[in-house]
């Protein structure tokens, strides 16, 4: 479940009818008093409802935000914001596809904020409520915040609003993306050195640097960090940033995924996804690896399970994620997703059938409904059949046929 993993990395989440994952980031404001506070919000495309106007799709939705502290509203925020794109194939972008963000101002404390989204078109909703904790920024020392963000410039004052595209669940694809942060240090002189680090779960370290922040006036200094996700693995890591020689650290946490469209957050989620991609060899060297020996049991099957390393991505990996995908539109089961199912799982390991026959029988009979798939190079036909509808599984002699099969398919690509 995508929004449970994004809950337990500290963010709101929702899923149906229209999933968002939505966060709140801070950075100083005029007075110690009022906080700047970033609300970033994301979604795909496919969890609206477009229509087409003349040449073009469109769909709408809008958001409500509310921030409480007891009895009191802080801020209410209301905006309908559009989404135009040119083909009906963007309209199912399965990715983060949309991202709405809003600068307003809390004072220091815990804060309740409650985000819903509606659509247009549909009538559909859905919210989330989370409690924050907004930091206060001294006026007279030193001090050090950051957000995650795509592209943006720095500002010049803390009156100001920075000029940033938000990245609202600090995600980025390993070996894709880089994750780019935006660090301020306050009460400080330009060229202020401020260390970046990003350590693991069992905290060993996977990437740092010591960046100089610059610019700005009344003591506000800032840079942009990028982070190449090729030097971290995937799951969920804890970002540092410390002005150098002081204490204590900012800390957050940041999510590595496999690709835009699968943001699995847990190391264990992955090993998961993956059951039926790499060799039986290499998925067990992930599933037993420590915390500690995680990222080079996961860089050692990367490197063995992409086709070309002189690009930035593994594109046997994405084929994979796209198959579960196909999978999960056509073999869905009761409460069972489509990857999960004996059907999914023959896809998967041994592909598309060369040829597929459906017999249906009549259920008040007691018939049965049958599907025969036929894999002429495996010289393999396989049965799946039903009894009442609850879901298809290959019938005994099938299943003893389709282990052998795979068995055989393993021993040929090298385990």
């Amino acid at each position: 479940d995508p929004a449970e993993s994004y809950r337990g990395a500290g963010l709101m989440a929702t899923g149906r009818p229209i999933p968002f994952v939505a966060s709140m980031q801070f950075l100083a404001g005029p007075r110690s008093d009022s906080t700047l506070a970033l609300l970033g919000l994301s979604l795909a495309n496919e969890a609206l409802s477009f229509r087409r106007v003349n040449s073009q799709f469109e769909a709408w939705y809008q958001v409500e935000i509310v921030c409480m502290r007891d009895d009191e509203v802080l801020v209410r925020v209301a905006s309908e914001e559009a989404v135009s794109v040119v083909t009906y194939a963007e309209t199912r972008r399965r990715d983060e596809s949309v991202v709405f963000q809003r600068f307003f101002h809390l004072p220091p404390g815990t804060v309740a904020a409650a985000v819903v989204v509606r659509d247009r078109f549909s009538g559909d909703s859905t919210g989330a409520t989370q409690h924050w904790s907004v930091p206060r920024f001294g006026t007279g020392s030193a001090g050090l915040s950051y957000v995650s963000v795509y592209e943006g410039a720095k500002r010049d004052h803390v009156a100001a609003e920075p000029v940033v595209v938000v990245n609202p669940r600090a995600y980025a694809a390993y070996g894709l993306d880089t994750l780019t942060i935006y660090p301020e240090g306050y009460g400080m002189e330009s060229g202020a050195a401020t260390t970046i680090r990003v350590i693991d779960a069992s905290g060993g370290l996977l990437w740092q640097d010591t960046v100089g922040l610059s610019g700005g006036t009344s003591g506000l200094a800032a840079a942009f960090v990028e982070i190449p996700t090729r030097q971290l693995m995937v799951g969920e890591v804890t970002l540092e940033a410390r002005l150098t020689g002081r204490t204590p650290p900012v800390r957050s946490k940041v999510l590595v995924g496999l690709s835009p469209e699968w943001p699995v957050v847990g190391f264990a989620d992955v090993v998961s996804l993956l059951r039926y991609f790499g060799t039986e060899r290499s998925r067990e060297a992930l599933e037993q690896a420590t915390p500690q020996e995680r990222y080079h049991r996961w860089r050692e099957f990367w490197s063995e399970t992409d086709p070309d390393p002189a690009t930035t991505g593994n594109e046997a990996l994405y084929q994979y994620l796209n198959d579960v995908a196909a999978a999960n539109s056509r073999f869905p089961e009761a409460c069972t997703p489509g990857w999960l199912t004996e059907r999914g799982k023959v896809y998967l390991t041994m592909g598309q059938p060369d040829e597929i026959r459906e017999l249906r029988g009549d259920p008040t009979d007691g018939g049965q409904s049958l599907i025969r798939g036929q894999y002429r190079e495996d010289n393999l036909t396989l049965y799946f059949v039903t009894d009442g509808g609850f879901g298809y599984q290959l019938t005994p002699t099938s299943r003893l046929e389709y282990a052998e099969a795979l068995e055989r398919k393993r021993e040929a690509e090298g385990g």
